[in-house]
């Protein structure tokens, strides 16, 4: 029975069992007769919750009670109701969701939830795919994935069973053991109440995911434990999970969160997916249960009307959701909501799977004008969307599989146009991704060192992604070429060395300077790493349905599938030398000349063999030999192909692929040497050596100081190494040639530089300071100052990277205003001014808004003419220019705003030429008042100015100039969540 009457003049809706997304859109309705109160709620108790603004009372209760009816009533669906006072009377305005949403009538404080009928069906996936990832049965021999893989184990052991449980315990009110205690990205925030119910506080910023620790360690020692034999760690990883059972609700409820906190910031995406990846993985190791607490919680969630409730889509209609900062908790604000789709579809896709697990995603997370953004490969919704991130690839992983749990090929358009262009204008040289939280990373702006860029997290959902389309398309070898770069020059680029003391793990992949220090406190970015270095071993093979084998990656390493061996022997990537042996397993052990015919089994393994789109030569030559040695064939493989081989048994295969050098010049929005454009005198540029990413190095000779010395006159942000008399667009075999091996790395050295510049592979690099991109000056001098540029579009549809216009400020300044800013038919020059043809002009202020984004507080900036920039093309056919013209000053102080996890910007101060910082006058981090002419003064919130001190100061005093992010993690914990606040820092030059 329905208990009050209802005051106000809105219903909210209690989500119920729909299976198509489509926003909210008003329809007005003819005048209702009065009714009674809606029926329908006996038994259920209200639950508090404001729910979206204030509402405004009315006083005629019956119109009330009959919009509410017919709202309930409604065939196509309700989530609320307008009583709207007309000239013609009182009239009902209704807004039209689902075909089964709930009616909650409410005051503006209380829902009344209806039930929502269960659906356990089987989720039977429409599309198969043609290739299988093994998960178990490969073994790492040797080499980088056997060390990467090693290395984690020992990370891995920091985790102490009652720390990870520590949450656990305190949400379900079981006292924690006196040692036990919470680290890490689990902790440091105090909720009011620890037990559940009655509650706790909402809980923002990067810390306090409770249960994440939980989360990383599963999916970390899940993926380990597939592979090897490691007693301690398997029964750490079993007791996890029992305990996590144990102290499941009777509900089913399962979080270490509190349930009345399951909308909160990251609770409900970030952390659930965590702990979903990590009792899959566990699953996957043999651990029993881990399946059974997820089906039980997500029955929870899945049905759990108080909860889906809040999390319907605030906005009204298709496209982005506009959010303000009260919404921060409900339906699309939640902070990256796109990233709890994967929780779903990951349970859709197991052997616990229901058809309700699609219909959450379908009904609560989906968003159909981002899928049809997507597929017209509008590249605005990647990074001006809400929340942009990298994290956007979880949500294209999850789309990938709604395709596969439905057989809709818009999930399939979508994802196919995301990684299009994921991959055209957001992946840096070498794999890294280019698009971070807190900030906003235009198509093409490939940042280095003056915003985050290269985040772990990033490149792992990557590998994930391609994984899945390699699966579906195993001809393609481009996904598997994404995934071993993205391995190789990210993955094992973050991972501490072997015997660091303790293990970690980077946040970014850095590409100038020196490398992110690895932490220890398990961050996003180390949970995505433990669990890529645990699921090493499966991305080296895959297998079809009849058994043959893909061999994608090369490391040495034995894969036992049926009766069959395939070992694999090679000195990748120090050379590019590849030999495979098939043999027999009997008993466990290998038998490489048992003879198979008459005993039952296949007498021959068919192999595809990966002949990699890295090779300069469009083809390589492939050898079987006999057991004796003696030749039996020889084959040749396509460059960008899978060669089949059919092999016997104690046949060997050979091959070596020449692992040549390739030059990348840089097109990105650094300039090359944050004062200079990318011009015919200075240009940066990176070298690869098959799929490895090199990196400048000075060597440490003695001999090398004076060249080394002759980069400290460079400005701020300058590139680490600089290569003089050397132009990178000559042939690359001209200027840097193989110079041996150091610890088992290629070296190659600049021609010309008595070998003190080096190239050596980047994953390799610990502590020395690099450049990926160095600065080449093919000639001595430095180029005059250009504060205006015009330059017109290319006449083809995807312009290339290198037209832009080009802005530099006179040496030692820093630009501070943008003057003029025009796109499409300009009349005038730079001495007259431009005048834009009215018929065929971009929004200005639109165009204003890239380049401020672009270029101020820079030395310099190149910004890229492409009409995708500044909205829609004002003229299509008709070539444009872009015409910019800035104001440059000296900066010797500099302000920067952070809006966690909006924005987050940095300061960036310099000196003079041949100038460095010799002190730090001023370093604020809070709320800050004043200016860089009165001073600052941070009155209330503010952190430890003797941290922000010392940590402005590291990165700054000594340089000619620094870059300095404001972002709280670096200062210590957040001194005020939610509120904006500002890093200003003065210094003095000498």
């Amino acid at each position: 029975m329905w208990h009050g009457i209802p005051t106000a003049a809105s219903v909210a809706i209690a989500f119920a069992h729909i299976v198509s997304f489509r926003g909210a859109v008003a329809v007005p309705l003819s005048r209702l007769p009065l009714g009674s109160v809606p029926s329908g709620f006996s038994g259920v108790q209200p639950e508090t919750r404001i729910l979206g603004p204030q509402v405004v009372p009315i006083t005629n209760v019956d119109i009330t009670s009959g919009c509410a009816e017919a709202c309930l009533a409604r065939g196509g669906g309700c989530i609320g109701f307008n009583v709207v006072n007309t000239t013609d009377g009182m009239l009902c305005e209704v807004s039209g969701y689902g075909p089964e949403a709930a009616i909650v009538p409410t005051n503006g404080s209380a829902f009344f939830p209806k039930a929502i009928a269960r659906n356990d069906s089987r989720v039977e996936p429409a599309v198969t795919y043609s290739l299988a990832v093994p998960t178990r049965g490969v073994t790492l021999t040797s080499g980088p994935f056997a060390v990467a893989f090693a290395t984690n184990i020992a990370y891995l052991s920091q985790f102490p069973v009652n720390d990870i449980l520590y949450w656990f315990r305190m949400r379900a009110g079981v006292p924690n053991p006196p040692n036990a205690t919470s680290w890490g990205w689990d902790g440091h925030v105090q909720p009011t109440e620890v037990a559940d119910p009655p509650g706790g506080r909402n809980i923002d910023g990067p810390y306090g995911l409770r249960g994440s620790v939980a989360g990383a360690f599963m999916m970390g020692a899940g993926g380990a434990t597939r592979w090897a034999e490691l007693p301690e760690l398997s029964q750490r990883l079993g007791q996890v999970v029992e305990n996590i059972s144990a102290l499941q609700g009777s509900d089913g409820f399962a979080m270490a969160f509190l349930r009345n906190e399951t909308n909160n910031h990251e609770d409900p995406n970030y952390v659930q997916s965590w702990v979903t990846h990590g009792l899959l993985e566990a699953d996957a190791a043999g651990v029993e249960g881990a399946t059974a607490v997820l089906r039980r919680h997500f029955d929870w969630f899945n049905y759990n009307t108080t909860v889906l409730a809040n999390m319907l889509p605030p906005n009204s209609g298709p496209g982005p959701v506009n959010c303000t900062p009260d919404q921060r908790d409900h339906g699309h604000c939640v902070y990256l909501i796109y990233q709890g789709m994967i929780h779903n579809t990951r349970v859709a896709g197991s052997s616990v799977g229901t058809a309700r697990d699609v219909q959450v995603v379908q009904s609560l997370y989906q968003e159909n004008w981002w899928l049809e953004a997507l597929a017209a490969r509008n590249l605005s919704q990647i990074w001006q969307r809400q929340s942009a991130h990298n994290y956007e690839i979880t949500a294209f992983e999850a789309y990938f599989d709604m395709y596969v749990l439905t057989g809709e090929p818009r999930y399939l358009a979508a994802v196919e146009g995301a990684w299009d262009m994921m991959r055209g204008y957001w992946i840096h040289v070498g794999g890294s991704i280019a698009i971070n939280e807190g900030g906003t990373y235009p198509p093409g702006s490939y940042y280095l060192n003056t915003k985050p860029t290269g985040e772990l997290c990033g490149s792992s959902f990557w590998i994930r992604l391609n994984q899945r389309f390699h699966r579906l398309r195993p001809s393609q070898e481009v996904y598997t070429t994404e995934i071993e770069r993205s391995l190789l020059n990210v993955i094992l680029a973050n991972q501490a060395a072997p015997d660091a003391d303790p293990p970690g793990i980077r946040y970014f992949a850095v590409l100038e300077g020196q490398k992110a220090t690895p932490t220890n406190y398990v961050t996003c970015c180390e949970s995505q790493g433990t669990r890529t270095y645990g699921a090493l071993p499966e991305f080296i093979y895959s297998t079809t349905a009849d058994g043959t084998v893909f061999v994608n990656l090369y490391a040495p390493s034995v894969f036992r599938v049926g009766s069959f061996a395939l070992v694999q022997t090679t000195g990748f990537p120090t050379n590019g030398s590849v030999t495979l042996a098939v043999a027999r397993t009997q008993n466990g052990t290998l038998n490489a000349t048992q003879n198979a015919e008459g005993d039952g089994e296949a007498s021959s393994l068919r192999v595809m063999l990966r002949i990699p789109s890295w090779l300069q030569a469009s083809t390589v030559p492939v050898t079987v030999k006999n057991a004796d040695g003696s030749v039996n064939r020889t084959l040749s493989g396509k460059q960008g192909t899978y060669l089949p081989l059919e092999l016997a048994v104690s046949e060997v295969v050979e091959v070596t692929f020449a692992m040549g050098l390739r030059v990348s010049l840089y097109n990105g929005s650094t300039p090359a040497d944050a004062s200079r454009c990318n011009s015919p005198d200075v240009t940066r540029a990176a070298v690869e050596w098959g799929p490895l990413l090199l990196a400048a190095t000075y060597s440490a000779d003695p001999r090398c100081r004076p060249l080394s010395a002759s980069t400290q006159a460079l400005p701020a942000g300058a590139p680490t190494v600089s290569i003089f008399g050397v132009d990178p667009r000559t042939p690359v075999d001209s200027w840097l040639q193989p110079s041996g091996l150091d610890k088992g790395d290629p070296l190659f050295s600049v021609v010309g530089t008595a070998g003190c510049v080096v190239f050596r592979p980047y994953y390799r690099l610990q502590n020395e300071s690099f450049s990926v991109y160095p600065n080449f000056l093919p000639t001595a001098g430095r180029n005059q100052s250009s504060q205006c540029g015009v330059t017109q579009e290319a006449g083809r549809s995807e312009p290339p990277r290198d037209s832009t216009v080009c802005l530099v400020c006179p040496v030692g300044q820093v630009i501070t205003a943008i003057a003029d800013s025009q796109f499409g038919v300009i009349e005038g020059n730079c001495s007259a001014g431009f005048n834009p043809e009215p018929s065929c002009a971009a929004n200005s202020s639109l165009v204003k808004s890239v380049a401020k984004e672009l270029c101020l507080g820079q030395e310099g900036c190149s910004v890229p003419v492409d009409c995708k920039l500044f909205g829609k093309d004002p003229c299509p056919g008709v070539l444009k220019s872009l015409a910019l013209s800035v104001e440059c000053a000296p900066a010797q102080c500099d302000i920067a705003t952070e809006n966690w996890p909006q924005e987050t910007n940095a300061v960036h101060v310099g000196c003079m030429h041949n100038q460095t910082i010799e002190a730090i006058v001023d370093a604020k981090y809070g709320v800050v008042t004043g200016t860089c002419s009165s001073g600052f003064s941070t009155p209330g919130c503010h952190a430890d100015p003797q941290v922000v001190q010392q940590v402005v100061a590291t990165q700054c005093v000594g340089k000619a100039g620094c870059t300095v992010s404001a972002n709280h993690v670096l200062f210590g914990k957040d001194p005020c969540v939610g509120t904006v606040k500002e890093l200003a820092v003065a210094v003095r030059c000498a």
